[in-house]
């Protein structure tokens, strides 16, 4: 491996610290090259550039690494790192490393390890470490401490085995991004905000923002075995993972992990376009919580777990156009929460199996007791459609005061069972149509349905039960138990 620190043509800058602007810049052209800056104070560039030039050759097997800032008293205007390790044309971006620490605050970093756009970027036997070169795929990681920092992880065009790790510590954190698209497989992208590392969270952690994208091209992009992973501290979160199959390309056996920490929070996964064996789990604890999980287009034996804890949550899941095997749970405990999840009809798409089968959505709310303004609605299929949304399993379980349930079931073999607990007034515990009209009747049109309803109220004066249930079709079982 070429060491071209301070050698040859190569210039590193190193600065130590000063109030004066310091500026550190690298150009290496070729494969298996190292670039390290260190740079202490404020107002401090590094730029490192290990890319490939036209032709052919593969970009491969580059170590850089830039190491900026002080732990002492926060830096008081912006330091910037950019580390560039990139093909062109057709040329691929292969197993190489570059690291990013940032201490103080008011930083900027940004690495880019990006095929041309016709090539690939990771799969590679010779990925670049400090000592020596060996794996595969492309590694980036950043670390900033201190606030007002800004960083992104780039590894594009035909993305295969890449790593993209983000370690933030500090308040007003913006513009946080790992982007692993244009036909994405087999990556991993992890952002965590408030820990020095996956064991040590750090107190204080505020205004934090995630995104992560894993997606197709914009023809027939793959998205295919990747995981995405946000861990979030305190207190006003937003999370964004993107897993996307575009154009007539799938999403395929992906896992996105979102878990935040905190009052104000935000999570979004998408897992779509012929999203077929992924899953979602977001967890959510805090007040004014709000998920939502999209899993369609010929949706195929994907899995979403929703739990939130505290206060204003609202939860949605949608797995809908060609659903089938599909299971959604939402969890949430708290006040004013309400829960979506909608599993549609099946159809036979591009080629894929008829997917009317097996779908399973459950919804509990508040969890043991507790006050609520709690509202549960699950569809599984289409009214009026000519085909069915078979097979389909319905829970919702609610406690506390102002419990309403919606559901629809358009189809064959459908189960619901309602359990709604301690409605404290006569507007509780409540089973309606899906559309939450007032004296609406919820819908099982289809053979072989069974619903069970088990609603008691607080004992309260004016509490009281109201289910409404309409079935068509044969072999129909209801059973409604309504205590006070």
């Amino acid at each position: 491996m070429k060491r071209l620190i301070l050698t040859g043509a190569t210039v590193i800058g190193f600065a130590t610290a000063s109030l004066a602007q310091n500026n550190s810049t690298v150009n290496q052209v070729g494969n298996a090259q190292t670039a390290v800056s260190t740079q202490q104070g404020n107002l401090q560039n590094a730029n490192i550039q290990q890319n490939q030039g036209t032709g052919g050759a593969t970009n491969y097997g580059n170590y850089a690494g830039t190491f900026q800032g002080t732990t002492g008293a926060p830096n008081t205007v912006t330091n910037s790192s950019r580390v560039n390790q990139n093909g062109s044309g057709t040329n691929a971006s292969q197993g190489n490393r570059a690291g990013i620490t940032q201490t103080g605050g008011n930083h900027d970093a940004e690495i880019n390890q990006n095929a041309g756009l016709n090539g690939v970027s990771g799969v590679s036997t010779s990925q670049a470490t400090l000592q020596n070169a060996a794996g595969t795929g492309n590694l980036g990681g950043i670390l900033q401490q201190g606030n007002g920092n800004a960083s992104a992880i780039n590894q594009n065009n035909g993305s295969t085995s890449n790593e993209g790790v983000i370690y933030q510590n500090g308040t007003t954190n913006t513009a946080t991004s790992i982007s692993q698209s244009n036909n994405s497989d087999n990556n991993t992208g992890t952002i965590y905000q408030g820990f020095t590392d996956p064991a040590n969270p750090v107190a204080g952690a505020a205004n934090n923002r995630a995104a992560i994208s894993q997606d197709g091209d914009a023809g027939a992009g793959l998205s295919q075995g990747n995981e995405a992973t946000v861990r979030q501290l305190g207190t006003d979160h937003r999370a964004t993972v993107n897993q996307l199959g575009t154009g007539i390309g799938n999403s395929i056996d992906n896992d996105a992990f979102v878990n935040q920490a905190g009052s104000a929070n935000t999570a979004t996964v998408n897992q779509s376009g012929n999203s077929i064996d992924n899953l979602a789990n977001v967890t959510q604890s805090g007040s004014g919580n709000e998920s939502l999980v999209d899993q369609i287009n010929n949706a195929i034996s994907n899995d979403a777990f929703v739990t939130q804890t505290g206060t204003s949550g609202f939860a949605s899941v949608l797995q809908t156009m060609g659903s089938s095997f599909a299971s959604s749970t939402i969890t949430q405990g708290g006040n004013g929460n309400m829960a979506y999840t909608e599993q549609f009809k099946g159809t036979n798409v591009d080629g894929f199996p008829p997917s009317e089968y097996g779908n399973d959505a459950r919804i509990y709310q508040n969890l043991v007791t507790a006050g609520g303004d709690n509202c549960a609605f699950i569809r599984q299929g289409t009214a009026g459609a000519t085909t069915g949304s078979n097979d389909n399993g319905a829970s919702i379980t609610q406690e506390g005061s102002f419990n309403e349930a919606r559901l629809q079931q358009t189809g064959n073999y459908g189960d619901a069972t309602i359990t709604q607990n301690g409605g404290s007034s006569a507007s509780s515990n409540k089973l309606r149509a899906a559309s939450g009209a007032e004296d609406s009747f919820a819908l099982q049109a289809g053979n072989n349905n069974v619903l069970k309803v088990m609603q008691t109220a607080s004992g309260a004066p004016g509490a009281g039960n109201n289910a409404n249930l309409s079935q068509t079709g044969n072999n129909n079982n209801s059973t409604i138990t309504q205590s006070n």
